[in-house]
Formats: C-alpha cells, structure tokens, sequence
C-alpha cells in the first residue's frame, strides 16, 4: 500500500503541477466563478464538467487513453466543492485544486475518479493539533452524511484506536479508523499519506493528508494539506488488478479478493496474539453489480 500511496502522489503532482501544491503560487489560478464554488459527480461526463465551467476548467488528453479534467484556486482565494451523491452529499472547503480522471476508451463511464486538494495552511503555518482538529472536522462530516469508514480487504479488522496501535507495533500498513482521534503524540508519528476510507452508495473516498516538514518553522508551524480520492466502487475494485490486467478486471476480482482475504487472517492471528481484539460484526462493501 505504500507503494500505491507513493505512486498516487506523484500522479497527482504531475496532474496539477508541484509549484502549486501547498497553494504557496498565487499567480496560478483559472478559476473565475465569482464565489469559487462549483459541483462535482462521479459518472458525469467530463464534457459536462467543461461546458458548466467553461472559463475554469482546463482538459489535458494524455496518450494513454484519459483524459484529466482539473481546476486551480490559490491560497487567498481558495474554492468550495460539492460532491453530488444523493443523500450522501458532502462539500469540502478550502479547495486549492480539482483532478477528475475519465476513460478515453470508455467515455459512457463519466468521470470516474476525482483528486481533491484542500489546503488548510494559513500565511503563518498550521500547528500539528490545529491540522489534527480540522482533517477530524473533515472526517466528522463525512460521517454525519452517512459515510461509514471501511477496513481494507487484507488488513485485520480491529477496533478503534487499536487500528492504530496494531499498525505501530506491527508496522503492516493499513487504513485508520475514522472512530479514534490519534493523541498528539500519535499524530506527528503517522506517516504523510496516512489515510482513512470511507464508503456510501457505489463511492468511495480516501482521505489523506501531506505534511511538509521542510517548511516547519522554529515555533513548530509547518504546512498541510488534504487529500481527497473520490472513485467509483468500479474503480476502486478495478485497482485489485495489475494495471494490464484492467481490461479483465471483473473475471480477476474474486481471486485477488481471496488472496486479500486471506492475508487478511493471516494478520488477524498475529493481532489476537499480540492480545488485540476482532471486530468480527464488521462488513466489507459490497462487491460491484
């Protein structure tokens, strides 16, 4: 998993461009709505997208088959995004930058992945515990709006804050539970790209920070932003399956979800006798129609 965290990344700093990331580059801005808002939804075509924005959103066709779909705010006049997903509709505040991901060979699919970039650091920094308090006010929100936090596929289903011990103790890689917020002593421990999962209704939402220790002052102020990766249930399985095995996806899945489940006990014997307990009430998201 870390290896795919790494890789998201990059992709997306090469999408929306590294000078811009933090949103420290005030001159790079094509957003011109008057009050910075736009809606977002998975499924619809990014066509769609450019013809409802026309003066703020670029495309760029890239030569393996997708097209990217993206709009820039900067840091003084950061944007609002609104997911449309029914009931589970969210928004999200402080928006630097929007990528949305479609299938060149597929364009019936829409849109079927969308990066989200919000940056929460002010012209001063942000202290460790103000970042914790606002990605957790981001989380909440996701819950209050019927998103439930999921467990990995090959991770051990613990409970809570013991999510977390377990991934310190046994340094396997894993989602966090969405249900514990780490100490601060534990929080300056997670690693950039730590991430928690969500789900609702065919969606799901990955939601990570980056922390950029290079730019920490002495009073212990450095710079955060959070990253959001909104995709189709679709997508999200599609991904079990090496990147040249995509065209079959469907006929793969349920082998690449056994051999998940089965690292998955693997760990789950290693937690139980490390004295931890299994949440054997929960249940994994539904496999795609």
């Amino acid at each position: 998993m870390r290896f795919t965290r790494i890789l998201i990344l990059a992709l997306v700093l090469l999408a929306i461009g590294t000078g811009a990331r933090y949103g420290f580059n005030k001159e790079q801005n094509n957003m011109t709505n008057s009050n910075g808002s736009v809606e977002i939804a998975l499924g619809a075509s990014g066509e769609s997208l450019e013809k409802k924005y026309p003066s703020s959103v670029t495309v760029s066709r890239q030569p393996a088959g997708l097209s990217f779909y993206k709009l820039n705010w900067t840091s003084n006049n950061k944007g609002t995004v609104r997911l449309v997903h029914g009931k589970h509709g969210v928004t999200f505040e402080n928006v630097l930058h929007v990528l949305g991901t479609e299938d060149d060979s597929d364009k019936s699919a829409g849109i079927n992945e969308f990066y989200v970039v919000c940056g929460i650091t002010g012209p001063n920094g942000i202290s460790d515990a103000e970042a914790r308090t606002h990605i957790f006010s981001v989380i909440e929100k996701l819950k209050l709006a019927g998103w439930k936090s999921t467990i990995p596929f090959s991770s051990p289903r613990l409970f809570s804050k013991d999510v977390l011990s377990f991934m310190l103790v046994s340094g396997e890689d894993t989602t966090l539970s969405a249900d514990y917020q780490p100490t601060l002593e534990e929080w300056v421990k997670l690693e950039n790209l730590s991430t928690w999962a969500f789900y609702a209704d065919g969606t799901f939402i990955d939601l990570s920070f980056t922390r950029d220790q290079i730019l920490k002052t002495d009073n212990g102020r450095s710079a955060y932003v959070i990253n959001l990766k909104i995709r189709t249930d679709e997508e999200y399985y599609r991904s079990f399956v090496a990147p040249d095995q995509r065209e079959n996806w469907r006929a793969l899945l349920p082998s690449a979800i056994e051999e998940s489940t089965e690292r998955r006990q693997q760990l789950e014997q290693i937690a139980i006798k490390k004295g931890f307990k299994i949440d054997s009430s929960y249940t994994d998201p539904p496999l795609p129609r």
